[in-house]
């Protein structure tokens, strides 16, 4: 059986105890809404839309923000697939289609996305990765 690399399996276990996204603690914390995906499954070389609706509140970004995105995989004992950056709506909300590589292995994938609120909760704020899982066939 093949052990997971610390950040795919944190990733791992977000997605799998059903945690979308979150944030406790600072209540006034202004986070994007959560990150959708077209369909629960997709082949390996094909592509899968991921977007987030509006954020409910103003999240301070400018006309030239974007997120960065990491594929992971649990089946893999690498650090993830970086794709590129993906421009990001002043309000929050962006839409990609993402080309999941030929080689990605089956299973369960997350697309993990940087660049957020969500990467710099202080120490009093507890957080889940900004993030989207999908089965990879």
């Amino acid at each position: 059986m093949k052990q997971l690399t610390p950040i795919a399996l944190g990733i791992a276990l977000i997605a799998s105890t059903g945690i979308v996204s979150g944030c406790s603690g600072n209540k006034s914390l202004c986070l994007p809404e959560p990150i959708t995906a077209s369909a629960p499954n997709v082949n390996a070389g094909a592509e899968i839309t991921v977007s987030a609706a509006p954020a409910r509140c103003n999240l301070g970004y400018d006309e030239q923000k974007s997120y960065s995105l990491l594929l992971l995989s649990e089946a893999s004992n690498d650090e993830g697939k970086r794709l590129p950056q993906t421009p990001v709506n002043s309000d929050g909300s962006f839409s990609v289609d993402i080309h999941v590589p030929a080689e990605t292995p089956k299973g369960n994938a997350t697309l993990l996305v940087q660049g957020s609120p969500f990467d710099s909760c202080s120490g009093q704020d507890s957080c889940a990765a900004y993030s989207v899982s999908f089965i990879v066939e």
